[in-house]
């Protein structure tokens, strides 16, 4: 039997799924068969076995993310613990979310993205 065959017995499951209302089963399948789909041409036991060989190796690093010129990747969870508290403090105080935004972005420029309005729904 091919993985391609195998393919379309797991379409035939879904479409008894579907009519069954089972969507999460469904949607499982369909994740399923479309990661099956490169191994379509290939006996089963042979796409089993690369999967498995693929598993098997360990997991490639991630390639690092260029840094903005200037920018510094180390953080200060002391800091952000301060900022936070501040403005959950300032709760829907305008005058004190103000001077907390203020001191946010006195001691970090790149932060003049947020809001300067304090939300509605803010708590």
């Amino acid at each position: 039997m091919t993985v391609g065959e195998l393919r379309t017995v797991l379409g035939n499951i879904q479409h008894l799924c579907l009519a069954a209302g089972a969507k999460t089963a469904v949607k499982d399948l369909e994740a399923f068969s479309e990661m099956l789909k490169p191994y379509s041409d290939m006996p089963v036991d042979k796409a089993c076995a690369d999967i498995k060989r693929g598993l098997s190796q360990p997991a490639k690093k991630p390639t690092k993310r260029a840094t903005r010129a200037g920018s510094s990747t180390s953080v200060d969870p002391n800091l952000i613990q301060q900022h936070l508290t501040e403005l959950r403090e300032a709760g829907t105080n305008q005058d004190a979310f103000d001077l907390a935004l203020k001191k946010l972005r006195h001691q970090n420029p790149s932060s003049r993205r947020v809001s300067q309005k304090l939300p509605v729904n803010f708590r």
